[in-house]
């Protein structure tokens, strides 16, 4: 399934690598402030986080394939089912990259069981176009009552059983 060519947006779409934690990291300083965590790229429990993915192969990365440019990651926990980590460079926004790697990513889970992400709450202006990606593929709000480890709001989103959307390539 991958590396996932998709030739007319010249994109690739793979497994994340170890060659792919310095991409990984400037994609943490450009979400950063809206995951609410300024020292994201320098948090070692992040560098840790990014480890266990690429080690797992739970992280996919979307790059250019002329140049190898990254466009955005996702990591995803298999054992729990769950998306953990989900960003795109602003300036790859709006063109489906995001909606892509999450297809993707869900691919990798298993849908005869819910599958979860904590996300931002709705009325956060910088997070409702994550909101609207997750919604787009049958996530529903189930608990606005979380905060993360640094005491951000959040909220816990599901997709039931059987009840993943197919959303196809734009």
């Amino acid at each position: 399934m991958l590396p996932v060519h998709l030739e007319h947006y010249g994109i690739l779409i793979r497994c994340a690598t170890r060659d792919d934690k310095p991409a990984w990291i400037s994609l943490g300083e450009d979400v950063a402030e809206i995951f609410g965590n300024p020292n994201m790229p320098r948090d070692a429990e992040f560098h840790s986080y990014m480890e266990g993915k690429i080690s797992k192969n739970e992280a996919l990365i979307a790059v250019t394939q002329d140049t190898g440019e990254c466009l955005g990651v996702i990591g995803f926990s298999k054992t729990h089912n769950r998306i953990t980590w989900f960003g795109v460079f602003e300036k790859h926004r709006e063109r489906g990259i995001g909606s892509e790697l999450l297809r993707l990513a869900l691919a990798q889970l298993d849908s005869s069981r819910s599958i979860t992400v904590e996300t931002y709450r709705a009325g956060y202006a910088p997070g409702e176009p994550a909101r609207h990606v997750y919604h787009k593929f049958g996530f529903v709000d189930v608990d606005n009552t979380i905060y993360d480890h640094l005491g951000n709001p959040r909220c816990r989103m599901e997709i039931a059983p059987g009840n993943c959307r197919t959303v196809t390539s734009r």
